[in-house]
């Protein structure tokens, strides 16, 4: 009964989402063929996941970016055939778009199927957990890392707004790939000390004593009182203050709800929507009304105009940009891999992709995103999308298994950092946003390869 339950909700679900962006993409009379066949794939995997009733709340988060940025936001786009920036664009390249799409799940889908075991771990009496001094020890690491992050970027950097934050650390700096790796690693450092104190104080607290539970409290409150005023949402992009908030609130969800990832799938939608264009009225100043702004949100203007949800026109851009330029053959992800590399080291090193598409297309601002799948198509054509997003599809799953069967805080921790970091990673440009990424998979293998100073075995 329960499994019917599932697959009926499941269904209406899909149904509900899809049916409008359908009717208006066939409206627009320009992507009949390229967004049925692409929204088709995206259903199917829909409703696969969300009629399993699992937990992958990964997985959840990719398929909310799919539908807001590549579905919602481009038949709005499409309809109105009006874009977040200057364009205008042919059916051809509009369906080309949305077979990159389609290609990108179909990819990202198989790979997430064929990977159904690797990355499981036996059960195991042996768990490490977090020891009083090893709690306070990475507490003081948190504390030193914030505190030794401010001293490098400056306080201005931490009240002032946005735009001139960032100029004030690129002007201390004169180097954007370091001022990239020290707000990195300062913004995730303390961050990540936070998310494993409080993982394995949830999932320990019984253990513990009451004066032990005082400590825990004390330490967990202080230093998110810190990280909160060391990322807060006035100096801090969008992107990270946005993912922190959502992964203390998933912490809750995973050991406190029964909740499933269609709860997450959907909560991701409302806030990408609803909440992500109130994010940025302190961009420039700090007089700005909140009331206001959430009295005169227009959540379809924004969705058809606002250079937030311009992944889609974006895609379009790539495929025009080839056209003239051609591909660049693994330059673009090869450099932001290595986006610490300076340029002054590497002078060949490639521009950000949504900076590249900016200036050789002529827009006047260079501050553009360009989706995962953008990215893969300029460097390799169609092969490059499918290759990528499956590699990507398996290498999520493989969290996904690690985080099933395993008590590991490590495998726990970097779980619900990725789910809550996918919307800002997927949309990119992937140089801009890879760094928290890479800096945070290198925590964690640090504390974890050091964890004989933080943590002590014991049994279930």
């Amino acid at each position: 009964m329960y499994i019917r339950k599932g697959v009926l909700g499941s269904l209406v679900i899909v149904m509900a989402l899809c049916t409008p962006v359908l009717i208006l993409s066939m409206s627009a009379d320009k992507a009949v063929f390229g967004s049925f066949i692409a929204l088709l794939a995206f259903s199917l995997l829909t409703f696969i996941h969300l009629a399993r009733g699992n937990r992958d709340f990964l997985y959840s988060a990719v398929l909310s970016f799919f539908y807001v940025f590549l579905f919602l936001a481009p038949a709005l786009q499409v309809y109105a055939d009006k874009y977040p920036w200057i364009g205008r664009y042919s059916s051809d390249e509009i369906n080309y778009g949305y077979i990159i799409t389609f290609l990108s799940l179909v990819g990202f889908g198989f790979g997430y199927e064929l990977n159904k075991k690797f990355g499981e771990r036996k059960q195991s009496d042996i768990k490490y957990v977090l020891s009083n001094r090893g709690a306070f020890r990475l507490y003081i690491v948190g504390l030193v890392c914030i505190f030794v992050g401010i001293a490098f970027l400056g306080m201005e950097s931490i009240i002032s707004p946005r735009n001139m934050a960032t100029d004030s650390v690129l002007e201390s700096l004169e180097s954007s790939a370091v001022a990239s790796i020290l707000q990195s690693f300062f913004r995730v450092s303390g961050f990540l000390c936070l998310v494993i104190l409080i993982v394995d104080w949830i999932s320990n607290r019984k253990s513990l004593n009451q004066s032990q539970i005082t400590h825990r409290l004390l330490m967990i409150g202080s230093l998110f009182l810190i990280v909160m005023f060391f990322n807060n949402p006035v100096s801090t992009a969008r992107f990270w203050f946005g993912c922190i908030v959502l992964s203390l609130f998933l912490i809750y969800i995973v050991y406190r709800t029964k909740y499933s990832a269609g709860f997450w799938f959907l909560l991701n939608i409302a806030i990408v929507t609803c909440v992500f264009p109130l994010m940025d009225l302190y961009r420039n100043s700090l007089e700005t009304s909140v009331v206001e702004a959430v009295v005169n949100l227009d959540t379809f203007s924004e969705l058809s105009t606002s250079p937030d949800f311009d992944a889609f026109q974006q895609q379009l851009n790539t495929v025009r940009y080839t056209n003239l330029h051609d591909h660049s053959f693994g330059l673009q992800t090869l450099s932001s891999l290595l986006f610490f590399v300076p340029r002054n080291v590497w002078p060949s090193k490639a521009q950000p992709t949504g900076k590249e598409l900016a200036n050789k297309l002529g827009y006047h601002f260079d501050n553009l995103s360009a989706p995962l799948s953008a990215e893969f198509y300029m460097d390799g054509w169609l092969f490059m999308v499918v290759g990528g997003m499956f590699a990507l599809g398996f290498i999520y799953r493989f969290f996904y298994n690690r985080f099933r069967t395993s008590t590991d805080v490590f495998s726990v921790s970097f779980f619900i950092f990725m789910s809550c970091y996918q919307m800002y990673f997927l949309r990119g440009s992937l140089m801009a946003v890879i760094g928290y990424m890479v800096v945070g998979m290198a925590i964690l293998f640090l504390i974890r390869m050091s964890k004989g100073l933080f943590f002590i075995q014991s049994k279930h």
